[in-house]
């Protein structure tokens, strides 16, 4: 069951190459019957094997290449970030050590002043200071 939904995903990934891949065998199968038919209506039955063979040659380069690209595409990332990934990207610490050089009031971290507070009070030790 986990390899057939695998498979569906796979295929739901690559759907335009199934696609297309589909159309060129569809393709290849309507002139290899034209030919078989007009070869037998005409008596010419000469290139009848060579017809086959280019055929099968073709259907099994068309099965070779989705499969390979179906196997060098998993190398390469399918999330869909791929645009996004080829720029350069700042991690959320390195963002925040370049805001912490620049020092910019937009920039600041939000919880730096109480970070650099040196004595920091709870509500008691503030109700026992004002008595």
């Amino acid at each position: 069951m986990i390899l057939l939904t695998n498979f569906l995903l796979k295929l739901k990934k690559n759907y335009k190459l199934l696609f297309y891949s589909l159309i060129a065998s569809l393709i290849i199968f309507y002139i290899h019957h034209e030919f078989v038919s007009w070869s037998s209506t005409t008596g010419n039955t000469k290139y009848i094997t060579l017809s086959f063979l280019i055929k099968n040659t073709l259907i099994f380069l068309i099965i070779l290449f989705c499969l390979l690209y179906i196997a060098f595409k998993r190398k390469m990332s399918d999330d869909g970030y791929n645009l996004v990934r080829e720029k350069e990207i700042k991690t959320k610490a390195e963002m925040f050590t370049s805001n912490r050089k620049n020092n910019d009031a937009a920039q600041d971290d939000a919880f730096d002043k109480v970070r650099q507070k040196e004595n920091l009070k709870t509500k008691g030790e503030k109700l026992l200071e004002k008595k």
